[in-house]
C-alpha cells in the first residue's frame, strides 16, 4: 500500500465508502496514496484507510472513460464470440475489475444460474474483452497513482486548524467492513449451500444478524 500522507487536507472519505459510492475495486484505490491507515478500533482484521475524496473522484472519472474508451463489441445486446471466454465472477477475481466496470463491455452470453433462479443469472464474456477493459484501466490507474504522489509529496503540514473547526468528512456506519459486494454476480456457479454461507457471511460482517 502507498505511503500515508501526514495531514489530511480537504474532504476525505473512507476505503470502504469510496468502493461502494463510486464503484471501485480494491486494485483501483491501491492507485492513490491514502491520508491515513490506522488500526481498525473495533479489533477487525482491516485497517481504516481514508482517502482525499477529490482523489477518489479523479480516478473513478479517469477509469470511467478508459472504460469506455473502446467502443461496445457489438450493436446487439451481446458480443460476438472471439476466441475463449471467461465467467463474470473469474473476471472480477483474477482482473481487479467491478461489476460497473465490467458493464462497459457485453457478454457473450447470459444463462440461468445452474443452483437456483433466485441466484444471479451467469454471465459470460470473450477473454479478449476483458483483458483489454483490464489493460485500459491499468494504465488509468497508473495515471492516477503518478498525481497522487505527486499530490502527497507537494502537500505541507497544514496550520493547527482552528478552534471548531475540522476536516470535512463523509461518515460510514461500516467503516471497519472491508468486503466485496455488489450483488450481480456474486454467487456465479455456486451451490445454494455455498450461496447461503456466503450471504449469512455477508449479513455477518455488516452487522445484520
Amino acid at each position: 500500500m502507498p505511503p500515508s500522507r501526514t495531514q489530511p487536507t480537504g474532504s476525505w472519505i473512507f476505503k470502504t465508502d469510496a468502493r461502494k459510492r463510486y464503484k471501485l475495486s480494491d486494485a483501483d484505490l491501491a492507485s492513490l496514496t491514502p491520508l491515513s491507515v490506522l488500526p481498525n478500533p473495533r479489533g477487525g482484521p482491516h485497517p481504516v484507510v481514508k482517502y482525499s475524496e477529490r482523489d477518489v473522484q479523479a480516478l473513478a472519472r479517469r477509469l470511467k472513460e478508459a472504460a469506455t474508451a473502446a467502443g461496445p463489441s457489438s450493436d446487439g445486446d451481446l458480443a460476438k464470440p472471439n476466441g475463449k471466454e471467461i465467467l463474470h465472477t473469474k473476471a472480477k477475481n483474477e482482473y481487479g475489475l467491478t461489476t460497473e466496470q465490467l458493464r462497459a463491455i457485453k457478454p457473450t452470453r447470459i444463462e440461468p444460474n445452474p443452483y437456483g433462479d433466485r441466484l444471479p443469472p451467469m454471465k459470460h464474456y470473450n477473454l479478449c474483452d476483458v483483458v483489454a477493459l483490464a489493460e485500459r484501466l491499468a494504465a488509468a490507474r497508473t495515471q492516477s497513482a503518478s498525481s497522487s504522489s505527486a499530490a502527497a509529496s507537494s502537500s505541507r503540514p497544514a496550520r493547527s486548524p482552528k478552534k471548531g473547526r475540522r476536516a470535512k468528512r463523509s461518515p460510514s456506519p461500516y467503516e471497519d467492513y472491508d468486503g466485496d459486494w455488489d450483488g450481480d454476480g456474486a454467487f456465479d456457479g455456486m451451490s445454494p449451500d455455498d450461496a447461503h454461507a456466503k450471504l449469512m457471511g455477508i449479513f455477518h460482517d455488516y452487522g445484520m444478524h
